[in-house]
């Protein structure tokens, strides 16, 4: 059977979630959401997986967006998950789950990949996606686990949402520093098409997802902020700068 994952990833954990599967899978298109959404999804795959990361407490902007826009004249098909998170999920899935019922979609598996840069994390990693591959391949149904009121309510449902608001215009806080040397490499990894570079350095455009990727393929480390995005640098080891590059 065949199977498209999505996938949407600035640091590179969300990726190598998704090769990782592919692999293990078999006969499996891989498409960044960013492309998709720009130049149409193919949904035709007898399965459609869904691999992003948990930002702001729940789903990445650019996800929901890609949700609202599926086109799947078939609502039966095998939807499953594989959300990426440093240890705090919230209600991501059930986040999910929701938007896709409002589709007349069914999220048939949800899985979380707790990734906090270790060995164990990595060697957790092997063995979670043993489990999603033999469960994606029968086309099981796992229950999505219920999670606290605070969580889903207040930290996904009003957190999240709030965000999804403000984190659009939060790059206004972003600069560059005297390292800037005008490489243009944070505007080729930028997802969603958010930087320009004029006159030697880069200018955001207000539609930031506050994935992390300029901040963290910057080889001089030379962009500056206030948000979560510019305080935390981490890079998957296993990814490439050019497995980023939109064009």
């Amino acid at each position: 059977m065949s199977t498209t994952i999505f996938y949407f990833s600035g640091r590179g954990n969300a990726l190598y979630a998704a090769r990782m599967l592919a692999g293990k899978l078999g006969d499996v298109q891989l498409v960044p959401v960013s492309k998709a959404m720009e130049e149409g999804a193919d949904f035709s795959a007898d399965r459609i997986g869904l691999v992003f990361p948990v930002i702001d407490f729940g789903m990445p902007g650019i996800m929901s967006r890609f949700i609202r826009k599926m086109d799947l004249k078939d609502r039966t098909k095998y939807i499953f998950a594989a959300v990426t998170t440093g240890g705090m999920p919230m209600g991501t899935m059930t986040q999910l789950e929701s938007r896709l019922k409002k589709k007349g979609l069914k999220l048939s598996a949800g899985y979380y990949l707790v990734a906090n840069g270790t060995q164990e994390s990595l060697d957790a990693w092997h063995q979670k996606t043993d489990e999603i591959v033999s469960a994606v391949r029968d086309k099981k149904t796992q229950a999505i686990d219920n999670v606290k009121f605070l969580d889903k309510y207040i930290m996904t449902g009003l957190a999240n949402r709030l965000a999804a608001v403000l984190v659009p215009n939060d790059d206004k806080k972003f600069f560059t520093d005297g390292n800037c040397d005008g490489c243009g490499i944070c505007q080729k990894v930028c997802p969603v098409r958010n930087i320009e570079i004029k006159e030697g350095k880069p200018v955001w455009l207000h539609k930031c997802e506050q994935c992390g990727a300029c901040f963290n393929w910057c080889p001089k480390k030379a962009l500056q902020g206030k948000n979560l995005a510019a305080r935390t640098y981490h890079l998957n080891p296993y990814v490439e700068l050019k497995d980023f590059f939109i064009d």
